[in-house]
């Protein structure tokens, strides 16, 4: 059984006695349809990854790899549903893998079933306490829900587990901001901004809570740093920054 679930760049020996063009050939002929499947991911050529990994399946149907690995395909081209069924299968295969239960509980979250969500993550921190990652996305189930005090217990433990974690920080400042402690969650947001400078989202969280207590000199310069910073992914900030400036220029 294959160990590497995880997407992977693949270097292929060339083979020196054929011919460029057959020699590519003779390697994809001959290579894993998995590892083939994962550097295609790579690439973000995920429709191609997911014919390997059909591949890998129709030669072996009792591989959780592939099937978990088809999963975070097809979780990547926003075919939850799939992936969800692919995630269950995996753990079906391999009912002791803790990827596996927390890709499906984020898969669960994606399609809007916080409850079902949460049930994965617990799994999945039942079978490794060490997941920051999945105490972080608990959390994330959670605020969904509503539970904000249920919220800040997992972003608490992920800390614990890992104090460098920028994206922790910024979603338990976004819990303080919504029970109304906009000063802790500035004091949260500084930290994430301090670890990731490259957050954007927490940018514009922290403008937010700037505005918030009345500094809005702090906001307009957040605000700014995302009109002048923010990648095309966050293209959508940019606007809304523009939006809120001028509404506290016009205060």
């Amino acid at each position: 059984m294959r160990s590497s679930k995880l997407w992977s760049c693949i270097a292929i020996s060339v083979l020196i006695l054929l011919g460029p063009g057959r020699a590519r050939a003779q390697e994809e002929e001959d290579a894993d349809p998995v590892e083939q499947g994962n550097a295609l991911a790579d690439e973000g050529n995920f429709l191609a990854a997911i014919q390997q990994f059909n591949r890998a399946i129709e030669q072996d149907s009792t591989d959780s790899v592939a099937y978990y690995n088809r999963g975070r395909a097809y979780h990547a081209i926003g075919e939850n549903a799939s992936a969800i069924e692919d995630y269950t299968n995996a753990i079906r295969l391999n009912p002791a893998d803790p990827d596996a239960y927390n890709s499906r509980g984020i898969a669960y979250r994606d399609e809007g079933k916080p409850d079902l969500a949460i049930l994965d993550y617990d799994r999945t921190l039942a079978l490794d306490s060490s997941r920051d990652d999945a105490c972080n996305n608990r959390g994330l189930a959670h605020e969904d829900k509503g539970e904000h005090a249920l919220a800040m217990q997992d972003y608490n433990r992920a800390l614990d587990l890992n104090p460098s974690f920028a994206l922790a920080f910024s979603n338990r400042g976004l819990v303080h901001q919504a029970m109304d402690e906009p000063g802790l969650a500035i004091m949260d947001y500084d930290e994430a901004i301090r670890l990731d400078p490259s957050m954007i989202p927490t940018f514009f969280f922290r403008a937010e809570a700037h505005a918030l207590i009345g500094l809005d000199s702090a906001a307009v310069d957040d605000y700014e740093h995302i009109i002048a910073n923010a990648p095309a992914a966050d293209s959508l900030y940019v606007g809304e920054a523009k939006r809120q400036i001028e509404l506290l220029k016009a205060k």
